[in-house]
């Protein structure tokens, strides 16, 4: 199985045998609007200590999510970072790198 990981400013993608997995962006907006009331930008962003326009930035693509922000989402939303950041359940680590 090849196993190609893109990463790029504005997204973090894994492609595997063809299929895209959708972008942190995409998947941070998908989390926040799944909860029930919705959440707003600004909701997340108070909760996570963070400004609605780096949450905006985030879902856009404008701007990268520092490991402190993956880890203060993950935590949020109790979600693994690899769920976050779009990397399959069945994807294969190396050994070493």
């Amino acid at each position: 199985m090849c196993v190609t990981i893109v990463f790029t400013i504005t997204t973090v993608r894994c492609v595997l045998e063809g299929m895209f997995f959708m972008s942190f962006g995409q998947n941070l907006k998908n989390l926040r609007c799944a909860k029930l009331p919705p959440l707003t930008q600004t909701d997340l962003a108070n909760a996570i200590g963070v400004t609605q326009r780096k949450i905006s930035f985030l879902e856009t693509g404008a701007s990268e999510p520092s490991l402190k922000d993956i880890a203060a989402l993950c935590r949020y939303f109790n979600v693994s970072a690899d769920f976050l950041l779009g990397l399959p359940r069945n994807m294969d680590y190396p050994e070493q790198l």
